[in-house]
């Protein structure tokens, strides 16, 4: 995410990027716009499972918890196969490797 930021949102240099640690105020606003997009990640990602549990914990009482229990496993596994997909490069060698072995 460190590098996407400082290429993409920052547009610095691929230099810059490479070598954050020579450049300490690159490195700063990288750091920060890491952790803005971080936390409002964390927001995003936790308010929608507050709502919902206000009314899917009624609905189990009445159908059972068996597809509550295994509706955050879905999605979980959909979120990572995302994550395998739409990442960078690396990934795919490290899962090449992976399933290799």
């Amino acid at each position: 995410m460190i590098e996407r930021v400082c290429l993409v949102d920052l547009g610095m240099p691929a230099d810059t990027c490479s070598h954050l640690d020579l450049h300490h105020d690159e490195q700063d606003s990288v750091q920060r716009h890491t952790s803005a997009i971080t936390a409002a990640q964390m927001v995003v990602s936790s308010v929608p499972g507050l709502v919902v549990c206000l009314f899917l914990g009624p609905w189990s009482d009445a159908n059972g918890r068996k597809p509550l229990i295994l509706a955050p496993l879905m999605g979980v596994v959909v979120a990572d196969l995302y994550l395998i997909v739409s990442g960078e490069e690396i990934l795919w060698g490290c899962f090449s490797v992976t399933v290799a072995v």
